[in-house]
């Protein structure tokens, strides 16, 4: 088996997202995502609506 980026796969990237950071690491990432997530989309609508007033 070459390597993963060679053959255009994801299949062997398994487990490479959070090296060292131990498995309890996954969950603090998905809520500092999903945080973002949500602030970009309270930034975005209090823009528009900035926007739409002018």
């Amino acid at each position: 088996m070459g390597s993963p980026v060679e053959s255009g796969t994801w299949n062997g990237f398994e487990g490479a997202y959070f090296v060292g950071a131990g498995s309890g690491m996954v969950s603090v990432w998905v809520w500092i995502a999903l945080g973002l997530c949500v602030l970009a989309l309270v930034l975005g609508a209090a823009h528009e609506s900035s926007s739409y007033r002018k």
